[in-house]
């Protein structure tokens, strides 16, 4: 069995590397990896993790780095990430609005429109394009 995860040194690289299933992080090359922190083209790779609190009737926003300008895909629940799981729960009474925008080339943003009288917590997961 070879070595899965790798948080360090690989080559000239310092970062998070994991290899498929069989694979070994030591040996397999970029575009064989299931992550990568070095890989703009890595499968999945997380982009931003995080809860967004918001104020009643308030805007907030949060930059996270595109990673060089590629697409990324946007998902959003409202609630605490409490125990972390994905399920979808809306606040009742609260009207949100959440938007992932493009600031450069090196930034996106999400945006968080609360125009109800309470306040309100999103939680945000961006993942990065996948490899072609």
């Amino acid at each position: 069995m070879g070595n899965r995860v790798l948080l360090g040194l690989r080559g000239s690289d310092y970062g998070l590397f994991v290899s498929k299933p069989g694979g070994n992080v030591l040996s397999d090359g970029d575009i064989d990896l299931l992550l990568s922190s070095e890989n703009t083209g890595g499968i999945g790779q997380i982009l931003l993790f995080q809860e967004i609190a918001v104020s009643a009737n308030a805007t907030t926003t949060q930059n996270y780095n595109n990673r060089g300008g590629g697409k990324t895909f946007f998902y959003w629940w409202s609630g605490a990430s409490t125990g972390y799981s994905a399920s979808v729960t809306f606040l009742t009474g609260t009207a949100l609005t959440v938007k992932s925008k493009f600031v450069n080339s090196t930034t996106n943003q999400i945006e968080v429109v609360n125009s109800g009288g309470s306040n309100a917590t999103i939680v945000a997961l961006v993942l990065n394009k996948a490899a072609a």
